[in-house]
């Protein structure tokens, strides 16, 4: 059971996504400069997913790793395969202008979700694709991350806010 102060975040998530989807209306439609720093929606939206993720986990006594690996990459993995292999098969079958097909090897190094190894980032087939392996990250380093929680708060938060930033401005200079 959640505490009472909690759902107000869920309603401040929904902000965020909506304020991403403001930006992308910016983008595609012209100037809407109400939106036009709606992509810092993304971080806020990730940096409250992962507070809940760690506020439900701090609070169960049985809260174990491999259930929760189990529980989020049967969560993130199936969706995105299955769309994968039917927009593949879109492509195969000559739609190639409904789905950008830039040859067989991107595609199948796109099932490695390594967009970002290599001097050329690989650009995902389906932009918000993107976000996966971002995703995957903070799961490989959540227990870590409750960990230090346990431990010392203050320091953990100091170490992810750190990571964050020298991954953000790794992001910006490739």
């Amino acid at each position: 059971h959640l505490p009472r102060d909690i759902p107000p975040l869920t309603g401040i998530r929904g902000l965020a996504a909506l304020s991403v989807l403001g930006f992308h209306l910016h983008v595609l439609l012209g100037p809407l400069p109400v939106f036009a720093r709606g992509f810092l929606g993304v971080d806020l939206f990730f940096v409250l997913s992962g507070f809940l993720l760690a506020w439900l986990a701090a609070g169960d006594p049985g809260w174990r790793p491999a259930g929760f690996y189990r529980r989020r990459l049967l969560r993130v993995l199936p969706p995105l395969y299955v769309q994968m292999v039917l927009l593949g098969l879109v492509a195969a079958a000559g739609a190639a202008w409904l789905v950008p097909w830039t040859g067989f090897t991107a595609w199948m190094l796109q099932f490695t979700l390594a967009f970002h190894i290599g001097s050329d980032a690989l650009q995902p087939a389906v932009g918000p694709w993107w976000s996966i392996p971002v995703e995957l990250g903070f799961y490989a380093l959540f227990p870590l991350a409750l960990a230090g929680l346990r431990r010392s708060p203050v320091a953990t938060v100091l170490a992810v806010a750190g990571m964050v930033l020298a991954y953000r401005a790794w992001m910006v200079q490739q």
